[in-house]
């Protein structure tokens, strides 16, 4: 629902509101974000998507990394 509210720029009562009102729908395994993916592994882009459920850690990881390298 969060991922939902962000997309389309609604509030999560919105949306709760209208999914109750529409639903139910199928839900995907991942919702991928808009984000541009820049980084490269041998010439190619790393991943084709961020999804929403994984970019909390991704963030994390990278956090850690920087920390590491600035340690």
């Amino acid at each position: 629902m969060s991922y939902l509210a962000a997309t389309t720029g609604a509030s999560i009562d919105q949306t709760s509101n209208a999914l109750h009102r529409h639903g139910p729908f199928k839900v995907a395994d991942t919702a991928p974000l808009e984000t541009k993916i820049t980084g490269l592994l041998h010439g190619q882009p790393w991943r084709t998507h961020v999804g929403y459920s994984e970019a909390l850690i991704l963030a994390m990881r990278l956090a850690t990394a920087c920390l590491v390298v600035v340690a």
